[in-house]
């Protein structure tokens, strides 16, 4: 039977622990912090010449998050037979109040509010007209 020599230890698993680095918490969190601060720097600048070069992915981007952006906020005091009703109005075509208010004065954006007020007046007059009959 041959003699064979005992292996000697493999200098690759000494090679990868000499590649690894013992790290504090402190250390890796600012390594981290760092490392996303530049990424999002990237994207903020990728995203501002998209918007300069007239669109391609920062327009689609500002679209699909519109959801708070361009937009105003502001509060309403309605008297509460007022909520009621269009709470009711919301809740009967299964939408929210705001999108409800929203899209009735999307409607009528375009109208003075006296020509408003004249055709509401004329409708309910012809409704009334009508159910006279």
């Amino acid at each position: 039977m041959p003699i064979t020599p005992p292996k000697e230890k493999s200098k690759a698993n000494e090679d990868k622990s000499d590649d690894v680095k013992v790290v504090t918490e402190e250390e890796y969190r600012e390594r981290m912090r760092d490392e996303i601060r530049r990424e999002v720097e990237q994207e903020m600048r990728a995203s501002l010449k998209g918007a300069d070069n007239g669109g391609g992915k920062g327009k689609k981007a500002e679209k699909q998050t519109d959801a708070g952006r361009n937009r105003h906020q502001f509060s309403l005091r309605f008297q509460p037979e007022m909520f009621a009703w269009l709470t009711q109005a919301a809740e009967n075509e299964s939408r929210s109040i705001t999108n409800l208010i929203t899209t009735y004065l999307e409607l009528v954006q375009h109208i003075p509010t006296w020509e408003l007020r004249q055709l509401l007046d004329n409708e309910s007059r012809k409704r009334r007209s009508k159910r006279n009959r």
